[in-house]
């Protein structure tokens, strides 16, 4: 099963990179909104 494990090594990969991205649009959106934490 090498390449199903390959497979979850680089959904993991992508979610670890899409993650800070996705946050940094969600601060850029609230920030829009004026909200300040």
């Amino acid at each position: 099963m090498p390449q199903f494990r390959r497979s979850i090594l680089t959904l993991a990969t992508l979610l670890a990179f899409a993650h800070p991205v996705f946050a940094g649009k969600l601060a850029i959106v609230i920030d829009d909104f004026g909200y300040r934490p």
